[in-house]
């Protein structure tokens, strides 16, 4: 029975493959924390070591959060401090969650209670000039939303 030889190119195409499935496939599976549970979602989107935050489902998610994105937000820091990327991330969020008012799902949502405690205690922490300049643009953004009744 004689022995085929296999060519190096099919070894090369496999491998590639390989590679192409590895990077085209996220790291970590977010299908549970895209679930539109806020807390899933903001886990997901707090995570410094994922660029969901950055996605167009992420970002579509969030729009129909409103205050339920800070609250979420609140448990999933549970106290904590956080450091100077979660800020951003933290502000990013809210921004989002109040993106598009009319799509917010759940009417207690449409009012920015929590966001603004959020955006409040992180007015106490120490931040960079960068980061002060855009939560008082969203602070100011926040406090003139006035949802229908």
């Amino acid at each position: 029975m004689p022995v085929m030889k296999r060519s190096p190119l099919r070894y090369i195409a496999a491998l590639v493959a390989c590679v192409v499935m590895l990077v085209v496939s996220p790291s970590k599976s977010y299908s549970q924390e895209l679930d539109g549970i806020p807390e899933h979602v903001v886990k997901a989107a707090l995570d410094p070591k994922s660029e969901v935050i950055y996605s167009g489902i992420m970002r579509k998610q969030l729009m129909r959060m409103g205050d339920a994105a800070a609250v979420a937000i609140t448990r999933v820091l549970a106290g904590e401090r956080p450091q100077a990327d979660t800020v951003d991330r933290i502000l990013l969020i809210i921004e989002f969650s109040f993106d598009s008012p009319e799509a917010i799902a759940d009417q207690a949502d449409q009012r920015p209670k929590t966001a603004l405690f959020v955006l409040a205690s992180l007015d106490r922490q120490h931040l960079s000039v960068e980061q002060r300049k855009r939560l008082v643009v969203l602070r100011m953004r926040l406090k003139s939303i006035d949802p229908p009744d």
